[in-house]
């Protein structure tokens, strides 16, 4: 191998793939311990792939909005996408994967390749591989297999729109991107065991406090127990103390009584008030304001005004505009090259109400005089 040549082959000894070692979390992780088990994470990616498919946009050819519904890509985009999903449907579908997995794959379907797309289907990421051979960082990988537990597909890069979050731990095409959910995993398992234990907290700890026997007045010690008490305390005592369905409630004996009380200790509440900083590296993960998610410190009326806008400019725009800016290169500019269109996607943000101008925005500040009058 002559090392001074402009291309050589890398050697099998020198390992690009996985140069920085830590644990990656896998796609099923992912699904069922962050997605599906972890309430912070449902509601942050569900939110926003919810408004980032909901967002208003308009159809463009050169300077002339387009709003046929005949139009064969005003169909293709604002239609169904594809036999079961219309596109918002399809979108948010896109969305959660690319937030879950940093990747995120769109099929365009057609009669032949090469051919006008006449469906958009997302594909679930971790049913999509790509092909085993090592390929340069200036390749594309040949081929990716689909396999729906039914049948296995084979798909050319070509027919797929592809997004995907830049991972630079990662050197080769094939590679899978950056979940932003592998940074806060730490965060998300620690969350997951919080919510274990006020479970548990809940489930043994049911009722506020006990009423036992009070002493009477120049008695040398309490009264004792009658047989129904002794019947409740010996057989029962667990169960008068735990259960949810007890929460805060109070016991009631059959004597003169004092009340004692069972209340969480400071270790007990300090598990629970955890939330709030998962709530916040969660939310940090996604660029998402942590006020719409629950951060009652921050909540008051002008934080959760600002933190409207800051979640459409923060992370909605930004997510959209990366797709937005795929499926142009993947899918409308072959349209255009063949019909001499100039189709294009814009934002349409004045249709959203958080982030319209007010007129106290922009009404002056000033009570200025005109020259000559009072």
């Amino acid at each position: 191998m002559n090392v001074f040549e402009s291309k050589t082959t890398t050697p099998d000894f020198w390992n690009v793939i996985n140069d920085y070692k830590f644990k990656r979390v896998t796609a099923e992780e992912i699904v069922r311990e962050g997605f599906l088990g972890n309430e912070l994470v449902y509601a942050c990616v569900s939110s926003l792939a919810r408004a980032v498919s909901v967002f208003p946009t308009v159809l463009m050819d050169g300077e002339r909005v387009i709003t046929d519904i005949n139009d064969p890509v005003y169909k293709l985009y604002y239609g169904n996408w594809n036999t079961k999903q219309g596109k918002t449907e399809a979108l948010y579908q896109a969305c959660i994967n690319l937030f879950l997995h940093g990747k995120s794959h769109i099929l365009k379907e057609s009669e032949s390749i090469g051919l006008e797309t006449t469906e958009l289907w997302p594909l679930p990421t971790q049913a999509v591989t790509p092909a085993q051979q090592r390929v340069s960082y200036f390749e594309s990988v040949p081929f990716y297999t689909f396999n729906d537990g039914v049948t296995q597909y084979k798909y050319f890069p070509s027919e797929l729109i592809t997004l995907q979050y830049y991972d630079p731990s990662q050197v080769q095409e094939q590679q899978t991107g950056l979940s932003p959910i592998q940074a806060v995993w730490e965060t998300v398992t620690a969350s997951n065991n919080r919510a274990t234990a006020e479970k548990a907290m809940l489930k043994n700890r049911g009722i506020a406090g006990i009423i036992s026997p009070k002493a009477a007045a120049g008695d040398a010690g309490a009264l004792g127990f009658s047989n129904e008490v002794m019947k409740v305390v010996r057989k029962a005592f667990v169960g008068i103390t735990g259960g949810a369905d007890k929460f805060n409630k109070v016991e009631v004996v059959e004597q003169a009584v004092e009340f004692t009380q069972l209340g969480m200790n400071a270790n007990d509440l300090k598990i629970i008030e955890m939330q709030l900083p998962h709530i916040r590296s969660i939310c940090r993960a996604l660029n998402l304001p942590s006020q719409k998610f629950g951060d009652f410190e921050s909540s008051q009326y002008a934080n959760y005004v600002e933190a409207d806008r800051v979640f459409y400019t923060g992370a909605v725009i930004p997510n959209l505009e990366l797709f937005l800016n795929q499926f142009q290169k993947d899918c409308l500019n072959h349209i255009n090259l063949v019909s001499g269109k100039d189709y294009h996607i814009e934002l349409d943000p004045e249709r959203v109400a958080e982030l319209k101008t007010t007129t106290e925005e922009t009404a002056p500040t000033t009570t200025d005089t005109i020259d000559g009058e009072d």
